[in-house]
């Protein structure tokens, strides 16, 4: 696969995290009764259904985190998207784990050490991005340093 094309791919990918990460967290189900408690809110009125804590505020964190590390990937050669490719095979399936083990729940005495799902996501995030950097530089320094060498 080119890999333009593969680049392209993550950027929908994270468009496609990004806007069920909305649906989840309720924005486009208000119109359906069926579905909905509605809350109301200083900014209006929401759909309040069991989901809106616990899937789509991290998806919709996950979504801009693996948009961010698109950008990144715009500088990655075939050999640093490889690589990428099997980090995330490894890393994400793990964060999704992590991030959806952690209790929605709170209880008083773990109140102030579980983070929210979508705190979670963030911090997970984080380390995903800069993995995805390290990768990326670090290819590119070796195959800067490969040319350098073969002159």
């Amino acid at each position: 696969m080119k890999t333009w094309i593969l680049k392209s791919l993550v950027f929908a990918i994270a468009t496609l995290i990004y806007l069920f990460g909305q649906y989840f967290r309720g924005v486009w189900t208000e119109r359906f009764p069926f579905l909905c408690l509605y809350k109301e809110s200083p900014t209006g009125a929401y759909c309040n259904w069991p989901y809106f804590d616990s899937i789509g505020w991290p998806l919709i964190a996950a979504g801009q985190i693996l948009a961010i590390a698109g950008l990144i990937l715009l500088f990655a050669n075939k050999e640093g998207l490889r690589k990428w490719l099997w980090m995330s095979a490894v890393y994400l399936p793990l964060g999704a784990l992590i991030v959806f083990n952690i209790p929605t729940e709170s209880h008083a005495w773990a109140l102030s050490l579980t983070p929210s799902r979508e705190h979670a996501t963030w911090l997970l995030g984080y380390g995903y991005l800069f993995l995805t950097f390290i990768i990326v530089a670090g290819t590119r320094y070796a195959a800067r340093k490969k040319s350098l060498s073969a002159q």
